[in-house]
């Protein structure tokens, strides 16, 4: 999930268990927006983050989760990203040219196939970028 849907993902995986989650465009604050204020997903009026809540629900193990960020997003800065994956404790994958993930790409196909499949099982179809 991008952006928003990063974010609401973020705030699922506080209270229910799931298999794994792959955020994309993720970030942490509302970036000064209105609109995303209004959400009411970010702190102080959704509560602080729990970072620990997150990684204990992503996965059987915990932790099953991939960031990606591209390093020319016109909304989201990199610097959100990289503090997302710094407290989930989880690398952050930067791939360049990407702009906001409009479209589908190998890098976004791998890292959904290596949440789903986290022990390697499965075939990873071909993708054309």
């Amino acid at each position: 999930l991008g952006s928003t849907g990063a974010v609401a993902a973020m705030r699922f995986l506080e209270d229910y268990p799931a298999r794994g989650a792959v955020l994309v465009s993720a970030c942490h604050t509302d970036l000064g927006d209105a609109g995303e204020r209004a959400s009411g997903y970010y702190p102080p009026s959704g509560g602080p983050w729990q970072w620990e809540k997150m990684r204990s629900n992503a996965g059987a193990s915990g932790g099953n989760i991939a960031v990606l960020h591209s390093d020319n997003d016109p909304f989201i800065p990199l610097h959100e990203a990289q503090h997302v994956a710094s407290c989930l404790e989880v690398p952050l994958r930067v791939v360049p040219g990407r702009s906001h993930f409009f479209k589908p790409c190998e890098e976004l196909i791998e890292a959904v196939y290596h949440v789903a499949f986290p022990s390697g099982q499965g075939e990873l179809p071909d993708v054309d970028s």
